[in-house]
């Protein structure tokens, strides 16, 4: 969580996948401009720069 908090601070436009802690995600980050939710691993990626993977 804590990437997700500083890069939405910094403004970055975040597209997310994670079947897995979604839900959990969307209760501390709502879905808005900035914050987008995706089902498919795929789109998440369409039009993306990055790519970050982050495992415990």
């Amino acid at each position: 969580m804590y990437i997700v908090r500083k890069l939405d601070e910094t403004g970055a436009n975040l597209r997310l996948y994670d079947p897995k802690a979604m839900n959990n995600f969307k209760l501390s980050f709502p879905e808005e401009v900035n914050i987008k939710y995706f089902k498919n691993k795929y789109e998440s990626l369409k039009d993306s720069d990055a790519l970050l993977i982050v495992t415990d």
